[in-house]
């Protein structure tokens, strides 16, 4: 469906919802095509063909005027009102009428002043207004428009096309989501203009994201609805995803060939188009409509992230997770302490990489690496102080929350109390078993020092820190 034809259904669509009851005339068939696909949420789409007798009957066996109020019924006409002897008289009495020249406004369905309001927001106003001689010329029908838009996709001889491309987009996407857009956008970024103007193909990704995140919203909205009732299953949902048959959170996964993705890509979503947008430079005063398509992004991610959210922790004051579910203290005694013994072992904490973005970098490393990814149940609070020392050996079982002074939190471990980096490094290489050889990740890259190499080589567990992720948010 074209955007003109589109436009004509939301017209329609907005009588309905606003009367009830619409007589459409339509004298010159233009939009015989519309009404053979208009398909209005509980509502009755009826056609005139050749006899008035006949469609009344047709009202009549469905006891639509029944009622005293105006059914949902669009009833369509290709004829003039003058020429029907007022045979619908008294459906036009219960609802309203809309025709070419019919006031309000909003009721008039002449082609060429739809045209205009239906494709002034893609090609700009001066464009739409000679569409729309044309089309009062008799020059373009309704095929003729559809189809002129659907060619400007292959076309790349003008960057005010791609422009006008690009507001079809931003605006179609506030109006709701649409899955074309994204496609479109995608299609756009290797095109000439995009190679030639990067402000153009910066756009066009930044339309993608917000794209990528009201669908992906939409999707986990609609999951939510039947939301798993545990805490476990919910983890399960926003860790791995949906399988045919069970799947255990604890059990190695791949979730390449999962029938439902998991949601935590929602929040993935969200991250790459906030990467953008920071990055995104405004040129001009054409931004308007980008500007309010993240906002609308934002909001559709902050509603069903919220939603995610409270549906978790109301399963959490049920009945805290089983035991498939690993913990963030159990990390080093089952996944690091049981490789010490044989082979070197990097034991990399970096601080604020949430799930996702673990799954991201998994994902990445599955093309050179067997990998295993796990999602495992933070220690609370979830600060640094408290969540980098629920790694260390012994963390399970035995770690107590306690108070470090000054409002701030600390682990102990045996009667250790561990505070900072420092004391966490230096319980690391007491209590490892191994000799320990400690490097910060921008020590690593791009090419470490010779102390550095010295340092790996001569240890059997090398742990890398990284506040990187931290510090730039």
């Amino acid at each position: 469906m074209g955007i003109v034809s589109e436009y004509v259904c939301n017209l329609i669509a907005k009588q309905v919802n606003d009367n009830g009851l619409v007589v459409w005339y339509d004298p010159d068939g233009a939009y015989a095509d519309v009404v053979a696909v208009l398909d209005l949420p509980d509502t009755t789409v009826l056609g005139y063909t050749d006899s008035f007798l006949r469609l009344r009957w047709e009202i009549d066996q469905k006891h639509l005027m029944d009622g005293e109020e105006a059914p949902r019924l669009v009833v369509y006409v290709p004829l003039a009102q003058d020429q029907t002897h007022h045979a619908l008289i008294e459906l036009e009495a219960a609802g309203v009428i809309m025709q070419p020249g019919q006031q309000p406004p909003a009721r008039n369905t002449r082609l060429a002043v739809v045209a205009r309001n239906a494709l002034k927001g893609v090609l700009g106003d001066e464009t739409a207004a000679h569409v729309e001689k044309q089309t009062e010329a008799g020059k373009r029908t309704l095929a003729a428009l559809t189809f002129e838009f659907q060619a400007m996709v292959n076309v790349e001889t003008f960057p005010a096309i791609e422009r006008a491309l690009l507001r079809h987009a931003e605006n179609r996407l506030l109006e709701k989501t649409d899955g074309d857009m994204l496609t479109l956008a995608k299609s756009r970024l290797s095109r000439f203009w995009c190679d030639a103007e990067p402000k153009l193909q910066a756009r066009w990704a930044l339309v993608a994201s917000a794209a990528e995140v009201l669908l992906e919203a939409d999707r986990v909205e609609k999951a939510l609805k039947k939301a798993p009732a545990s805490v476990t299953g919910m983890i399960e949902q926003y860790a791995v995803g949906s399988r045919q048959g069970a799947v255990s959170v604890g059990k190695k996964t791949d979730t390449a060939d999962s029938t439902e993705e998991p949601w935590c890509l929602l929040d993935t979503r969200h991250r790459h188009l906030e990467s953008r947008w920071y990055n995104f430079e405004v040129h001009g005063d054409d931004h308007d409509s980008i500007e309010k398509l993240v906002i609308r992004a934002r909001r559709r991610y902050v509603a069903v992230g919220s939603e995610i959210a409270w549906q978790f922790l109301t399963q959490l004051q049920k009945k805290a997770p089983d035991k498939s579910v690993a913990r963030q203290c159990e990390v080093f005694e089952n996944h690091v302490k049981p490789f010490l013994g044989e082979k070197k072992t990097a034991y990399m904490w970096v601080d604020a990489l949430r799930f996702e973005m673990g799954r991201e970098l998994a994902c990445l490393l599955r093309e050179d690496f067997e990998v295993d990814l796990q999602p495992a149940l933070a220690a609370v609070p979830t600060v640094t102080e408290i969540g980098m020392a629920a790694l260390l050996p012994g963390a399970r079982g035995v770690a107590k929350l306690v108070t470090a002074g000054s409002g701030k939190l600390a682990l102990e471990i045996n009667g250790t109390v561990i505070k900072d980096r420092k004391d966490r490094l230096t319980f690391m290489k007491e209590h490892a078993g191994v000799e320990v050889f400690d490097v910060k990740l921008d020590n690593l890259l791009p090419k470490p020092s010779k102390k550095v190499r010295e340092g790996i080589e001569n240890a059997q567990l090398i742990l890398v820190t990284s506040q990187e992720i931290d510090e730039l948010c």
